[in-house]
């Protein structure tokens, strides 16, 4: 394995749905990313880290990683990496939340449901709006 640098951008959805650490690779450009998993966690959006990383065998080391510092992104890539990343994180907690207690929101909808049967476009988007601002 060799020691390459890497670019952590924030959490991604690759295939399957499953969400990942992305990483963008010196060789990369710029959007292209891959996703690795590599433990501890705490990794700071826009900073390079140096990965074990075996290109011929396509397989990393998990749990070898060094704090480099700082890329050469810019502040505006980096705000946009923390704004996808965001997405990514509300996503996951969203699903999270509906796992856990799917049953028990569903059953507390079914007034709200046959409430809003009935209501036009507007009225839909005011109780909406109450909703959210009474929980």
């Amino acid at each position: 394995m060799a020691k390459e640098r890497s670019t952590y951008i924030g959490m991604r959805f690759f295939d399957g749905g499953k969400a990942l650490p992305a990483w963008q690779d010196q060789d990369q450009g710029e959007g292209a990313y891959t996703g690795r998993k590599v433990r501890g966690g705490g990794f700071i959006i826009g900073h390079v880290y140096e990965l074990d990383i075996d290109r011929e065998a396509g397989t990393y080391s998990p749990t070898h990683r060094k704090h480099i510092g700082p890329s050469a992104a810019t502040a505006e890539q980096v705000a946009t990496w923390e704004v996808e990343d965001d997405a990514v994180n509300i996503r996951r907690q969203e699903k999270a939340i509906q796992r856990k207690h799917r049953k028990e929101i569903d059953k507390a909808l079914d007034p709200i449901r046959v409430l809003a049967q009935n209501m036009n476009h507007r009225q839909l988007r005011a109780l909406r709006k109450y909703i959210q601002d009474t929980l």
